[in-house]
């Protein structure tokens, strides 16, 4: 049986940047569905795609950042961390929009 104190532990031990993670793909999930609704072209996607989620992806930067060094990481290592973070999200939505494009399909 699980305590009422342990649950109470793990909840606060959760990262603050998981909002806004999830905030921020879902923000690029959003765009993947309305650029493909839209037919736009993938070359135009891929330039269109940084500042459509910019504002969430600002978030997300300043959260990490500020938990990753209040839990002792360099700032500059963290500041790597989520930008290396961000970049992977993006890289696979552009593969993710190529597919969908390329094969005229959508997600499910």
């Amino acid at each position: 049986m699980i305590s009422i104190v342990l649950v109470t532990m793990l909840l606060a031990a959760a990262n603050p940047s998981d909002p806004p993670r999830k905030a921020y793909l879902q923000c690029l999930d959003q765009f993947l569905r309305k650029s493909l609704e839209e037919k736009m072209k993938p070359d135009d996607f891929e330039k269109a795609l940084a500042p459509a989620c910019a504002d969430k992806e600002g978030t997300l930067k300043k959260v990490a950042i500020d938990y990753d060094v209040k839990d002792g990481v360099p700032r500059k290592d963290a500041e790597q961390y989520i930008s290396e973070e961000i970049g992977d999200f993006q890289s696979n939505i552009r593969i993710m929009y190529r597919e969908y494009f390329d094969t005229n399909s959508k997600p499910s």
